[in-house]
């Protein structure tokens, strides 16, 4: 065997190690980065449920809930959301958070409406947050579980 055989066999011997070492790196990359994937989605989906119960349960009527919404574990959901959520579920909540803080007490009713949808949207990007990129639904078929009538108010 030739030297420049020998040296060629040897360089695709190398050529061959070193696809192999960058496909061995890649595929060991992409290992952590679904399982970084997985443990970010399933923060975010605590996250989001963790404020989304007394929501849920203050419309249903739930008089422990209203309770919850001072506490210091909600006031902790509040900033594991903001720590996991996304930015369109981060400012959903805000949006949420401000309309709710800024009911006039005597005028309440005129206030039902906007909370509601924007209860609804919240969910919404929550549910596009955690896997459901392509929903369809809009805040009608998010409300209608709880307001059997809605369809009689919605415009």
């Amino acid at each position: 065997m030739s030297q420049e055989i020998f040296n060629l066999i040897c360089a695709l011997c190398m050529i061959a190690c070193s696809f192999a070492a960058i496909i061995y790196i890649t595929v060991s990359a992409h290992r952590v980065l679904t399982r970084t994937e997985d443990r970010v989605y399933e923060d975010r989906k605590k996250a989001s449920l963790a404020i989304l119960e007394p929501i849920m349960d203050t419309m249903l009527l739930h008089k422990e809930a209203k309770d919850f919404f001072g506490s210091k574990k909600y006031t902790k959901a509040i900033a594991e959301f903001k720590l996991y959520g996304s930015d369109k579920a981060i400012k959903a909540f805000n949006d949420l958070a401000f309309l709710a803080a800024n009911v006039d007490p005597i005028n309440a009713k005129y206030h039902v409406k906007p909370v509601l949808r924007s209860i609804a949207d919240l969910i919404i990007v929550i549910r596009k947050d955690i896997g459901y990129s392509s929903t369809i639904l809009n805040y009608v078929d998010i409300l209608r579980v709880i307001i059997s009538d809605i369809d009689d108010y919605k415009n």
